[in-house]
């Protein structure tokens, strides 16, 4: 077992050379932040080819996404619980925050 739950990287001190089957197993906290820029949000901003949509409104064109959770690895499983932040769509909605689990199977 030479690979972790963060970014396949190894983070662990297992003895490879080792014959006996170790129980490898790590936690951390991890943030991450993104930031987009939005050209054009056709679900928002309506169709550019043909008619003209009904009902548009103006978009945000700088984005942004904050994520922040735990992270528990095992030999060949990992589970994140991960709290999010997004930033609103249009100028009169509201941010989003949302939970996300993850259960992963690695090979």
């Amino acid at each position: 077992m030479s690979e972790s739950s963060f970014k396949l990287s190894k983070l662990g001190s297992v003895d490879r050379n080792s014959n006996e089957r170790t129980s490898f197993r790590e936690s951390y906290f991890f943030a991450s932040g993104q930031i987009e820029f939005v050209a054009y949000n056709a679900t928002v901003q309506g169709n550019f080819i043909g008619r003209q949509s009904i009902h548009t409104e103006p978009v945000q064109r700088i984005r942004y996404l904050v994520k922040y959770g735990w992270m528990f690895g095992f030999h060949k499983w990992d589970l994140a619980i991960s709290g999010n932040n997004m930033r609103r769509e249009t100028r009169q909605s509201q941010d989003h925050y949302f939970i996300t689990f993850d259960i992963v199977r690695r090979l």
